[in-house]
């Protein structure tokens, strides 16, 4: 591509040149600069006039094919699906914690209420020490519960993304193996 671009330029810079000549041999051969022909200010305008819009018409179209060189080598639609699956992972992951985490905060209050309600029932100190035991008991139950969805959520965590790795990475390498053969 660079090689490309410096040959272009090197094209617009002896084009210029030879036009620069040209209007410099014109200009040799009027008799002085006051005197000098209008239409060969006209021709050195022009010549740097084409000279620039040629020179800005190749740099542009030298500069179009290199982005489009480097856009098509980077696969930018493969890597804008990857971030789309990856936000539908976390998408899941959150809904999920957030599910667990619901689930045990309506469990603890299950509990204080059903505490309360012993509380209530209670005749002696007796009832209250079994009503506050239940309470220890139903909290470290659900804690557990609670505990265990969130280590099974992350224990999947691990194999998911290794799994949406996978899947970014084998589409990425599609599109060159399929240009090599």
């Amino acid at each position: 591509m660079l090689t490309t671009l410096f040959s272009q330029l090197q094209a617009v810079q002896r084009d210029a040149l030879q036009r620069w000549t040209h209007a410099v041999s014109d200009t040799d051969t009027a008799p002085s600069l006051p005197a000098a022909n209008l239409d060969t200010w006209r021709r050195i305008a022009l010549a740097a006039l084409q000279t620039s819009q040629h020179y800005s018409t190749a740099w542009r179209s030298a500069l179009d094919a290199g982005w489009r060189e480097q856009r098509d080598r980077l696969a930018l639609d493969g890597s804008a699906n990857a971030l789309r699956s990856l936000a539908t992972l976390q998408a899941d992951l959150a809904a999920r914690a957030g599910e667990a985490r619901a689930q045990h905060a309506n469990a603890m209050a299950a509990s204080a209420a059903q505490y309360l309600q012993d509380l209530n029932q209670a005749r002696d100190a007796t009832d209250i020490a079994l009503a506050l035991t239940r309470l220890a008991t139903d909290n470290q139950a659900h804690s557990r519960e609670h505990g265990l969805q969130l280590a099974a959520l992350a224990g999947g965590l691990q194999p998911a993304l290794a799994q949406w790795t996978e899947r970014a990475l084998s589409h990425a390498r599609a599109p060159e193996t399929t240009s090599s053969e």
